[in-house]
């Protein structure tokens, strides 16, 4: 079924303004509800299939498998039965030959029950939708969700939350369970062509969501001498004493084990330390770079500056360095 739902898709995409049409009938409707009953698939499984969602259309559905049969015959249209569907092998031809025949013979409401049912579940569903997939766009718009948020959603929210990024029901569990965890705790998304995200990371009072593919910014610096020091300081650039620069100053992402002696600061700290003292969230930390010559690190961007290095009115030779983006890009360090 995999296989032809992707070949459906691609249809889709060669023909942006088609729809995709499907004879899908009452009974395969009533056989998916037990077969989503089967495998726990919560209110969007029992609401069974849609009669259009993402330009799949299923006409057919208000009508029984008996009902077109006897019209395709009245109208002299061939009705071809596939063979595959005599096989027992196969759990929903088991459903269709065994299980609901049985039922049917015992209950003789139990078709017209079925569809009531599912005729409420779509309705939820179609409620469920309404409510979470505003919160959906929102996050990928700011990549995070705070706890609290998340918290709030009940059990089959949390599994629409889910379903709308392409992940199934057991996500939204373990989503709930890293909530309750320590900072750091990740939730892996399964792996899926049309996802946003990779992974969801806990922080102090939200998670954040880790793009799929992130695009990282290019950034360039200007070195330049100065005679001497501003009056006020911009975060994007830095004063350094040239005559304490060891070698070349190198501007890169920061690394595991990577270390320097922030001003104000006795000893030296880890960049791992002032990203996590800094509460940023695991989507922006990646994009945090440092600046070093051969020897130490001068400057977090954006968060510390080295004091090995740094201008005073005093230095012989100031050397102004200033961060720029480079094609556009702009330097942001996200803070909770």
């Amino acid at each position: 079924m995999q296989i032809r739902y992707e070949w459906f898709s691609e249809i889709k995409e060669e023909n942006p303004n088609s729809h995709v049409f499907l004879a899908h009938h009452q009974n395969d409707q009533i056989e998916t509800f037990f077969l989503n009953l089967a495998r726990k698939s919560g209110v969007m499984g029992l609401a069974c299939m849609p009669e259009e969602r993402d330009r799949i259309v299923r006409p057919l559905l208000g009508f029984s498998k008996d009902e077109l049969k006897e019209y395709a015959l009245s109208e002299n249209v061939p009705w071809r039965e596939d063979v595959s569907n005599a096989s027992n092998k196969y759990r929903r031809n088991l459903v269709r030959n065994e299980i609901l025949p049985f039922l049917e013979e015992e209950i003789p409401s139990i078709n017209e029950s079925v569809l009531l049912l599912i005729a409420h579940f779509q309705q939820k569903q179609r409620e469920l939708e309404e409510n979470i997939t505003p919160i959906v766009e929102e996050v990928k718009e700011t990549k995070a969700i705070s706890i609290d948020r998340i918290t709030a959603l009940d059990d089959f929210e949390l599994v629409e939350f889910m379903r709308q990024f392409g992940q199934p029901h057991q996500k939204a569990t373990e989503l709930r369970t890293i909530c309750q965890a320590q900072k750091g705790k990740k939730v892996d998304f399964i792996s899926d062509p049309t996802q946003f995200f990779q992974s969801i990371v806990k922080e102090d009072k939200m998670v954040s969501f880790i793009p799929l593919n992130q695009q990282k910014p290019n950034f360039s610096l200007t070195i330049e001498q100065v005679n001497e020091l501003p009056s006020t300081f911009s975060k994007n650039e830095i004063y350094l004493d040239a005559q304490k620069i060891s070698g070349e100053l190198v501007l890169r992402e920061w690394q595991i084990g990577d270390r320097m002696y922030p001003i104000g600061m006795k000893g030296s700290k880890l960049i791992s330390e002032i990203i996590a003292d800094a509460r940023i969230t695991a989507d922006a930390k990646n994009l945090v770079l440092v600046l070093h010559d051969d020897e130490d690190i001068h400057w977090c961007v954006g968060l510390k500056i080295g004091k090995k290095a740094i201008a005073t009115v005093d230095s012989k030779g100031i050397l102004k360095v200033t961060l720029g983006g480079g094609g556009g890009g702009t330097f942001r360090v996200y803070v909770q």
